[in-house]
């Protein structure tokens, strides 16, 4: 046994159970382990330390999850080779190893040890013997307090700190440039440091779960930041201006928040170049891709004074204009794909009076302007109210609408069909009625040229879809709203362009407003839908 090189006992896990016992035990004790052991797992090991002679000079992995250990080995031993250590559910652990007997240590898993009640000791006075590590793993150890020494892992790329009790972060927290992914998740966060900022390979950010008011102004610099997670942060009343390319925000059940950033104050405006980009190097797997922004549950941003649904308009256009001004820069990588489609998740019963064509249930017909033309159009602001069905089951997994679109292009010469769809998500926790909003790309559909007339029809169609239920009955459908987008030259500087939701005409808008809650179902004999009628079509069942 003296060259044995692996020793591997494995008890299989799901979701960070052990699905059996190990039937191993030791009632002598364990004498000994080779020197030349370069990989060792023993699930369930059920000793206090390993064997006092064993020499781990050649080890490189060491996973020993439900272990009994106190501590892995008594006394200081060199573990030069040791790349990764798993000690995760090792209730027992004290005391984990000193820098000097691993400093080319790169992945430490010790989620779980419920005995480690402060942060390992090998963070302080370390000299960057730790600089390799990569991934830190301290998830549910009853830590009480960070040490300002954290700063010294530069090369530490995932720091997972859920489920301790932590009031507050070092400000040293921000020179770890490395990190790309940081949870927080179930502590008692009450503040974090403007350092934050600084985190500039930060790409996912989960608060969860904390006592957070508001966030540092500082935020908005993390410019990588893709996923900011704040679900159940029952503390948070605001949200300061955050960073361009976040695609996704989770903030349900933040039943105190009231606020969302500032918009700006005037239109903004693109280059008139991003039309030939659009032409160029716009893909259809950009309009199947989807960002959203979840604010379930959030209903102090719909009461009076503070309705977040009447500024949706200037939401939307600010989000499709931050992604346009993304894209064009990047269309210069092959590779780029990010998404310009997205969606708001609100509370709310109504569709926006901004939206020029609305219907009740979940189907929907409306005639382009004949102002949309393939130089300009640029795809749809979509909206649909959701509404819980009787019988909601709390545990249901995740929904989706489904919206299938079909273009009808009547031209002098030719009719022209196109077929798409895009999906945008919803909640499955709504406690009430809430409101999708959101922008769906449309490019390179056929329209024809501005000096071409044409006669364009599209039909909506909008479904529940659950990924993982068969046949459920969960949500339905009230009502639906869509308004073509296009990018109109500017007044001002003819190199610019702005980012308009059309009508036909104002005055047809405003008729529409007006009048079209009081449209009745029972409207069926009208015949071909103008520019600004409402047409109504009897919903598909789910």
């Amino acid at each position: 046994m003296s060259k044995l090189r692996l020793l591997k006992l494995y008890m299989p896990e799901h979701d960070d159970a052990p699905i059996m016992s190990s039937k191993v035990h030791l009632n002598q004790g364990l004498e000994y382990l080779p020197e030349e052991l370069r990989y060792l797992h023993w699930h369930e090991y059920p000793l206090k330390t390993l064997p006092s002679n064993f020499e781990p000079e050649n080890l490189i992995e060491l996973n020993l999850p439900y272990s009994k250990v106190e501590q892995i080995w008594e006394g200081e031993k060199e573990a030069l080779k040791l790349k990764s250590a798993d000690l995760h559910h090792s209730d027992n652990l004290t005391r984990m190893l000193e820098p000097s007997e691993i400093p080319n240590l790169e992945r430490i898993n010790l989620s779980n040890c419920k005995s480690l009640s402060y942060f390992p000791l090998f963070f302080q006075n370390v000299n960057n013997m730790l600089s390799r590590v990569v991934r830190l793993d301290l998830s549910y150890c009853a830590i009480m307090e960070i040490p300002q020494d954290i700063g010294c892992l530069s090369s530490l790329k995932e720091l997972n700190l859920r489920g301790n009790n932590f009031r507050s972060l070092p400000a040293s927290i921000g020179s770890l440039s490395s990190l790309t992914r940081m949870n927080l998740v179930e502590n008692k966060l009450e503040s974090l440091p403007a350092s934050i900022g600084c985190l500039s390979s930060l790409e996912f950010l989960h608060l969860t779960r904390n006592n957070l008011v508001s966030l540092p102004i500082s935020i908005k610099q993390l410019s990588r930041l893709r996923t900011l997670d704040l679900r159940n942060c029952n503390m948070l009343q605001s949200l300061p201006e955050l960073p361009v390319l976040l695609s996704h925000i989770e903030a349900r059940n933040c039943k105190q928040l009231q606020s969302l950033p500032e918009l700006p104050s005037c239109p903004e405006e693109l280059d008139t170049s991003i039309l030939e980009s659009l032409s160029k190097h716009f893909r259809p797997t950009a309009s199947r891709k989807l960002t959203y922004f979840m604010f379930t549950n959030c209903l102090k941003l719909n009461k009076s004074g503070n309705n977040i649904l009447a500024d949706s308009q200037q939401r939307i256009q600010h989000r499709v204009v931050a992604l346009l001004r993304q894209f064009q820069q990047k269309i210069q990588h092959k590779d780029f794909n990010d998404p310009l489609l997205f969606n708001f998740c609100l509370p709310g019963s109504e569709i926006p009076d901004w939206f020029s064509y609305q219907s009740s249930g979940s189907s929907i017909a409306i005639q382009l302007p004949p102002h949309c033309c393939n130089k300009n159009f640029i795809g749809f602001a979509l909206c649909v109210v959701i509404q819980l069905e009787e019988g909601f089951d709390a545990d249901a997994d995740e929904c989706f609408v489904k919206c299938n679109y079909n273009f009808e292009i009547k031209t002098p010469s030719e009719t022209k069909h196109a077929d798409d769809y895009c999906f945008l998500f919803a909640d499955e926790f709504i406690e009430s009625d809430h409101v999708l909003l959101g922008f769906s790309p449309c490019w390179n559909v056929g329209l024809p040229d501005p000096d071409v007339g044409h006669h364009t029809t599209v039909s909506f169609q909008f479904s529940l879809y659950y990924p993982y239920l068969a046949s459920p009955r969960l949500h339905k459908l009230k009502c639906c709203g869509v308004c073509p987008a296009v990018l109109n030259p500017s007044k001002t500087k003819p190199t610019t362009l702005t980012l308009k939701f059309s009508a036909s005409s104002e005055a047809q808008c405003s008729e529409r407003a007006r009048t079209s809650k009081s449209l009745d179902r029972s409207d069926e004999e009208e015949v071909e839908p103008s520019p600004k009628r409402i047409c109504r079509y009897q919903p598909d069942t789910p």
